[in-house]
């Protein structure tokens, strides 16, 4: 057991992932030391203290390790957060011995920040440069990350941002939740009856939308859930005709359907899509590892 004791709310969750990321089997508990006492019989414990400086003690064993940063306490809310985890994930990695691909990065996405560094008016050297200073991100990492921020750019170029707009489309059913989602989606098997109402009251919807924004430029469709391709081909046709009827669909730059769980895709269904002009499918098998996907609820090879 691990804990993690702080002497106030504030930035527990990063310091959770980033120790998880570390020793993703240990269990984990944190504690308030103003409001509760932290147990004598942890067989390892964190220290993190919030003062003129964030000070980090870990206690692992006989093993002492300490680290601290100091900071304004007017400093911006990121800029804290960023020092917390360079001086956490120093300490564990020289505790370790391991250094991480994404550095101290967890739960997001790295090319979200290379994409918003590249447009504050940094070149591609600067972008990396801070990237691995600040996030301890791996030379090929930064490289992956920077390199799809400048695609993303590039298919983002000719969106029309001022008078535009994107459709998102949720259907909330899959075949099955898998362990780490935290979506608005519902097991297909209990809710199978209830589908054609869904689909009543989200034609509806759209109705509404094409009305509310038939004055601005439709960019992309997104179909998403949830798992889109658990609907059957003709409720697939359904959705699709319908969206066909009220947008003007021929004139967006991506069209996609998800079909995120690769034990919902029939030959049927994929015929029932490519009546339409979807420009993309996103099939999402979210790890190349069986046990993995088993771990986590995937029912796919």
């Amino acid at each position: 057991m691990i804990g993690i004791s702080f002497n106030q709310k504030e930035f527990e969750y990063d310091a959770y992932t980033l120790l998880k990321a570390f020793f993703p089997k240990e269990e984990v508990q944190m504690f308030y030391v103003q409001e509760e006492e932290v147990p004598a019989d942890l067989e390892h414990l964190i220290s993190i203290e919030y003062g003129e400086q964030v000070h980090i003690r870990i206690q692992w064993g006989d093993t002492l390790l300490e680290g601290q940063e100091t900071y304004e306490q007017t400093e911006d809310r990121k800029i804290r957060k960023n020092k917390l985890k360079q001086v956490l994930y120093k300490l564990l990695s020289q505790l370790t011995g391991q250094t991480l691909p994404w550095g101290n990065l967890t739960g997001i996405r790295p090319t979200k920040i290379a994409m918003g560094l590249i447009e504050s008016g940094m070149s591609n050297a600067q972008a990396a440069e801070y990237m691995r200073n600040t996030y301890f991100t791996s030379k090929e990492k930064t490289a992956l990350a920077i390199t799809i921020a400048n695609r993303e750019r590039e298919l983002l170029k000719d969106i029309d941002y001022e008078k535009g707009y994107s459709l998102y489309v949720g259907i909330p059913f899959c075949p099955s939740i898998c362990l780490y989602c935290s979506f608005s989606s519902s097991p297909l098997q209990r809710w199978k009856d209830q589908v054609d109402a869904y689909l009543d009251a989200l034609l509806k919807e759209l109705d509404f939308i094409s009305e509310a924004m038939k004055d601005r430029t439709l960019d992309t469709i997104y179909i998403g859930g949830g798992t889109p391709t658990t609907l059957e081909p003709e409720q697939l046709e359904r959705l699709l005709g319908h969206i066909n009827a009220r947008f003007q669909v021929y004139q967006v730059k991506e069209y996609t359907v998800e079909a995120g769980r690769p034990d919902s895709i029939t030959r049927e269904k994929l015929q029932a899509i490519r009546k339409f002009p979807v420009t993309r499918i996103s099939v999402n098998p979210q790890t190349m590892n069986q046990a993995t996907l088993e771990l986590i609820g995937r029912r796919h090879t």
